[in-house]
């Protein structure tokens, strides 16, 4: 049980998979946690992305991450 409001991290490529990182944002708020994003929580750092982000995730209580599989279909078609 957490005495204090969890600090999740919400993972992911920000400008192909919006609507997930929405619907994770709502999700940990509806259970009462803190959604760490880089979009919409975290402060401005002078540091590049990777490095402000690594330190965030040192800092959390859970670490979520939404993945998409891309596939290169024009490579598939050659092969077969």
């Amino acid at each position: 049980m957490f005495i204090t409001q969890p600090k999740i991290f919400i993972s992911s490529t920000v400008f192909d998979l919006t609507n997930e990182r929405t619907a994770a944002y709502n999700a940990v708020n509806k259970v009462g946690g803190f959604p760490v994003m880089s979009e919409k929580t975290m402060e401005a750092q002078s540091t590049d992305s990777f490095t402000a982000c690594l330190s965030k995730v040192m800092e959390l209580d859970i670490y979520g991450s939404c993945l998409k599989i891309l596939f290169n279909f024009s490579l598939i078609k050659s092969l077969i």
